[in-house]
């Protein structure tokens, strides 16, 4: 039996996904897989990287760290011997959620997506335990990430409810005292007068008018005449002036 092959059995069967599967199938698994090797502070792969590999840690520590918009890292888990890393992009082939650093000397066993074909092809049993451990996984951190939401959303509903540093709760108003009563006898109060009902408007009386008098017809100037008519004249009398006999000159 070769020791290097029997050493990489038991170091994917360390995996939960591989824990039960025989050799056949574990063989299978590795000659689908691509050893990796990182020393302390070694960047496997970066947050917003593209990618399509999972890794199943055989030796070491890694460190999961995501960059917030501040540009400050946090760190968000750590991974061992045994667990599988990065399977989403296995899945989706979408950016790096986060960045996966070697905290000491690191051995991984990478998975490509071509490689899980290949897998489902060839061995179909240890493809759909590794998918189904896949999907657990992804639930899993879901459910995780959804109750962190949940007590930062209640966190913070808190929060806004309590009172602020340095200001009281607004006071309630004293309660009023009951009135003191009065001892006069009450006045009773004036009688009610009904107003008197409304005079009915009367319609104004129509008024019969006799025809009123013809117009007397309007005397209007004659038009002057129109240029280029000969108007009439009067007659005038001129006096006829007798004719008068002149001397005639003798020879």
């Amino acid at each position: 039996m070769n020791p290097s092959a029997t050493s990489r059995r038991d170091a994917l069967r360390m995996a939960k996904p591989f824990a039960t599967l025989g050799d056949a199938d574990c063989d299978a698994v590795i000659s689908v897989l691509r050893a990796r090797q990182g020393l302390p502070g070694d960047v496997l792969f970066a947050q917003g990287d593209l990618g399509d590999t999972l890794m199943v840690i055989a030796e070491g520590t890694l460190l999961a760290r995501v960059r917030r918009p501040s540009g400050l890292e946090v760190e968000l888990a750590r991974f061992g011997p045994g667990d599988i890393v990065g399977e989403l992009a296995v899945v989706d082939a979408q950016p790096r959620s986060a960045t996966l650093v070697a905290a000491e000397r690191t051995v991984v066993y990478e998975l490509s997506r071509d490689g899980l074909a290949r897998l489902a092809r060839e061995a179909p049993v240890a493809a759909t335990t590794l998918l189904r451990s896949i999907a657990a996984t992804a639930v899993r951190r879901l459910r995780w990430t959804t109750d962190q939401i949940v007590r930062q959303l209640d966190g913070a509903s808190r929060l806004d409810a309590a009172p602020r540093a340095g200001h009281d709760a607004p006071a309630q108003p004293p309660a009023s005292a009951p009135a003191a009563r009065d001892p006069s006898p009450p006045i009773d109060p004036p009688p009610t007068v009904a107003a008197p009902p409304a005079a009915k408007a009367r319609a104004a009386p129509v008024l019969e008018l006799d025809d009123p008098p013809a117009p007397a017809p309007i005397e209007r100037p004659l038009a002057p005449a129109i240029a280029g008519e000969a108007a009439p004249r009067p007659a005038l009398d001129v006096p006829v002036i007798p004719e008068l006999e002149l001397p005639r000159r003798r020879p």
